[in-house]
């Protein structure tokens, strides 16, 4: 159990409940009572009793509401019993976890027995995030999902970021929980993950305050009309945020796509994030698509430029639907669409009525002349995302869209906080424009894929001034490719927690090690292909950032990484839940020694690297090691791989691992 994140950043280990059994304590007579009581206070002075009961129940919420971690407003609700009765609704108020806990996280929503409090009926905010995308080919189905969150009566938020729920079981949590204000789901492409207009029927129908709705969908054919028009009679004009992606199934790791420019070698988890909310809940262990070797947000259908099909009548139904929809809630404050179909008929309507937009998310379009209407109308945008819309190769076409969000903030720095610019040309001309939003704490960019190779030494003299005009920078995904520009960000921007260099090719340990020292809140670093990096670099990482570190990406193919390097990270990195290329050649008998530290490890990666030659420091490694259980399948320059029983092995070693990788 562990965001945003997350991650997101909003971890789910500090958002999970403790379990079930804590709360229940047991006399002196052997009986069943709250902990609460453990301490009788029958006997304490009056004063001594009033100090801690005799507050004000709204005060208690105040007082008990400004803790901030789950272990604090545990120990403050077992105080008495007025302390308990404030504490713990606070307590179970926002869940979040990962899918790959469910089995051992859902036996909390059971009915409660011998408790005082069925917390069931605190849950407001349920998040469950994927740390991996096993169903590829199929949908993970979490076991009683529907049933048990019926009795969460409570419950407002909800976010399922698997295909684990289908239209029926939308129909009853819509029914048992009718209290649902924003919920965002996945439909995938077998009919127990399947969610299509009668899913969306049920739930503007029955969640009569419904504000906020996001589907992330692998199938086109699941929404129509149909669907659309019933959200836009059921809300009514309440909508808030709003949000209809396509994304295809994420391809194996190694299988081609990703960014194109070179950190396509990831650690087969993806990210979600982002649908009709801008983000929020728990995140999964991975940051940018590219890590994941994945066709990106729009399952790889943007890049075709544009809608297509729209002349068809469904399609232009459709497009009528969803510009009905945008009209009818004026109020809309989030809005992402990125689908193959109506897009060009939706964002008109869009441009026409949204102003209030603080979140906006486009991708499959080719109307760039009404999305920058539409960005100029909203002047209060703080996050803005962008997939590979066809812009003319020159600096003047990205200004075009950016210019207006400058323009209205004068004389004020503009307002917007997160970019993310994926597939916009050449990035010479993406970079100069970003150094005029001083308020930055997000900033992704991505060439397109046909200009991705494109990398100039002018180029990293932008990024330098970039870095030093972006002091606010939490989040950083760039290609960065050499020791200067990686070094300028990290010292001009020290609060960074998610770091990306999306390349690398060209860093060495000195920046390596700069950047650990530099950067010690670091919870995410992926270091790209950065070959020439070592054992140095990845143990400066380790010593210096270890402490909060929840997913680390090493160099694709690093042959100076060996044991050296895998013993500082399992050793100083205990919060490790993702760990990405992990060089297959230190051996089975090293990853079976390590890898059980990292007792909250989910997902990890095997970087199957060529075999390295008798002098090098991994052919040494493996030598000491031992060999035992690796295959090379051939001569030299042959890959790594271990087997089935191998990777068993480890598993059972490991308390919490799931997923075992091959990358290469």
């Amino acid at each position: 159990m562990a965001a945003s994140e997350s991650f997101g950043d909003t971890q789910p280990a500090a958002g999970s409940p403790p379990q079930s059994q804590s709360l229940v304590g047991v006399d002196s007579h052997g009986h069943d009572q709250p902990h609460g009581h453990g301490h009788d206070n029958s006997n304490d002075p009056p004063q001594a009793r009033s100090a801690a009961t005799r507050l004000p129940a709204e005060l208690l919420l105040l007082i008990l509401g400004r803790l901030e971690r789950k272990p604090q407003l545990l120990s403050a609700a077992l105080v008495c019993r007025a302390w308990a009765a404030a504490g713990l609704p606070l307590l179970w108020r926002r869940i979040e976890c990962f899918t790959d806990d469910w089995d051992s996280f859902k036996s909390l929503f059971l009915k409660p027995r011998r408790l005082w409090l069925d917390y069931r009926t605190a849950i407001h905010s349920l998040s469950l995030t994927a740390s991996s995308y096993p169903w590829l080919h199929g949908d993970l189905r979490l076991s009683n999902l529907r049933t048990l969150l019926s009795a969460c009566r409570s419950l407002a938020r909800l976010v399922v970021d698997t295909p684990s729920l289908n239209d029926d079981d939308a129909w009853i949590l819509s029914t048992a929980c009718p209290a649902l204000t924003h919920v965002r789901l996945v439909s995938g492409l077998h009919s127990t993950g399947r969610i299509s207009d009668e899913g969306l029927v049920a739930l503007a129908q029955n969640c009569k305050a419904l504000r906020g709705l996001g589907l992330k969908s692998m199938s086109a054919d699941v929404v129509t009309e149909r669907g659309v028009l019933a959200i836009v009679d059921g809300t009514r004009g309440r909508l808030e945020s709003f949000g209809l992606e396509l994304s295809g199934p994420r391809l194996p790791v190694g299988a081609g796509g990703g960014s194109g420019h070179g950190s396509g070698h990831g650690a087969g988890v993806v990210g979600g994030g982002g649908i009709g909310g801008g983000g929020g809940g728990g995140q999964p262990l991975a940051g940018p698509a590219s890590m994941a070797g994945s066709t990106g947000g729009s399952g790889g259908l943007s890049s075709a430029g544009g809608s297509f099909a729209d002349t068809t009548d469904s399609a232009r139904r459709l497009g009528d639907a969803l510009a009905a929809l945008v009209t009818s809630n004026p109020g809309l404050s989030s809005l992402s669409l990125d689908w193959p179909v109506a897009m060009d008929t939706t964002l008109a309507a869009a441009a026409a009525t949204l102003t209030r937009l603080t979140h906006l998310q486009l991708g499959n379009t080719r109307s760039v002349a009404v999305i920058t209407t539409l960005i100029a109308r909203n002047p209060l945008l703080a996050s803005l995302r962008l997939v590979d819309i066809p812009l003319a190769a020159s600096p003047a076409s990205i200004a075009s869209l950016l210019t207006p969000l400058l323009e209205s903030a004068q004389p004020l720095p503009p307002r917007l906080t997160c970019l993310d610019l994926d597939g916009l040309g050449f990035l010479p001309d993406l970079v100069p424009i970003t150094a005029s939003f001083t308020r930055l704490t997000t900033l992704k960019l991505s060439p397109s894929r046909r200009m991705a190779s494109v990398h100039s030494t002018s180029l990293d003299d932008l990024l330098v001034r970039v870095a030093q005009s972006l002091p606010l920078l939490q989040v950083l995904a760039v290609p960065i490719l050499s020791d200067p520009v990686l070094v300028a960000f990290v010292q001009a921007c020290p609060h960074l927690v998610d770091l990306d260099v999306m390349d690398g090719r060209f860093l060495s340990n000195l920046s390596i090690v700069v950047l650990a020292k530099s950067c010690g809140r670091l919870a995410r670093l992926a270091l790209g292909s950065a070959k020439d990096v070592g054992d140095a670099g990845v143990e400066a990482v380790a010593r210096f950032c270890g402490q909060r570190l929840v997913r680390l990406v090493l160099p694709f193919g690093a042959g100076g990484i060996t044991v050296r390097g895998l013993d500082a990270v399992t050793r100083d990195c205990s919060g490790l839940r993702g760990l990405a290329n992990v060089p297959a050649s230190v051996g089975v008998q090293a990853l079976l020694d390590m890898l059980p530290r990292l007792d909250k490890l989910l997902v990890v990666s095997l970087c199957m690297a060529s075999v390295p030659s008798a002098t090098s420091p991994a052919s040494a490694s493996l030598a000491a090691s031992g060999g035992a259980g690796l295959h090379a399948g051939g001569p030299a320059g042959a890959r790594f791989f271990l087997s089935r029983e191998d990777q068993d092995r480890i598993k059972r070693a490991c308390k919490r691992l799931k997923h075992i990788v091959h990358n290469g």
